[in-house]
């Protein structure tokens, strides 16, 4: 493809603990390998601080776009985005999944996106 053809990585992991670096790297090794400027990271579980430290200067050092769901950002994405998706396509009993939602997210709760862009410095949360 051209130069500036956006190809995009999407990596979901389902751990009980807190996950470490190690765990992506294969995804960060494949995406070199691939020419992947974009990964998407979907994790069940938080991502431990360093981890992320290590993941925005991954990003920085290869000019790449990283963005991590972790934890509840997950299930905030599936309560925002329930309406406009047919999730039975893809989770079975989703409507338990929904009511677990709302009582996890209150609709308070505002989206965030942990975001390691080469252009930008910022914090990861």
């Amino acid at each position: 493809g051209s130069i500036d053809e956006e190809r995009i990585w999407i990596e979901a992991k389902n751990y009980n603990n807190h996950l470490e670096l190690s765990k992506f790297s294969n995804t960060f090794i494949m995406a070199d390998i691939s020419e992947i400027n974009r990964i998407i990271i979907f994790s069940m579980s938080e991502i431990t601080h360093g981890a992320k430290i290590n993941i925005a200067r991954y990003a920085a050092y290869h000019n790449k776009s990283v963005s991590a769901y972790a934890g509840k950002d997950i299930w905030f994405l599936l309560k925002k985005y329930a309406s406009s998706i047919n999730l039975t396509d893809y989770i079975e009993n989703v409507e338990e999944l929904i009511l677990e939602i709302q009582k996890i997210i209150p609709e308070a709760h505002s989206e965030k996106e942990v975001s390691a862009l080469p252009e930008q410095k910022q914090n990861l949360i």
